[in-house]
This record gives C-alpha cells, sequence and structure tokens, in this order.
C-alpha cells in the first residue's frame, strides 16, 4: 500500500461511521532505511511501517 493510500484512507475521527479510526503514525527513518518510490517524505520522517524483523528471512 503507498503513503498515498495509507493517507487517503486515514479517518482520525471515524467520520464515516465504521467503527473504525486511525491516523498514520510519522517516525524518524532507522539507518537501513532505503526509500521507495511509494513512500512520502514529511519533515525527514516517513509513514511507519514494519520494523527490519519483517524483511528478514525466516528459518
Amino acid at each position: 500500500m503507498t503513503d498515498e493510500q495509507i493517507l487517503a484512507n486515514a479517518d482520525s475521527a471515524d467520520l464515516d461511521g465504521d467503527g473504525i479510526s486511525g491516523i498514520p503514525n510519522y517516525v524518524n527513518p532507522p539507518e537501513y532505511f532505503i526509500p521507495q518510490w511509494y513512500h512520502q517524505e514529511i519533515n525527514g520522517q516517513f509513514i511507519g511501517r514494519f520494523g527490519k524483523k519483517h524483511h528478514s528471512s525466516r528459518k
């Protein structure tokens, strides 16, 4: 999911009344982070996603 899609679906006050509210969490990127085309930087921060373990291989 792109940052654009996440931001388009943000609904911090549950205005659509579906019982789900949310706002993107902006974080300072760790040193291993490599921005991709779908990331949008805002004041040096990016929308938080999965951590480094998410991208590591399972054994």
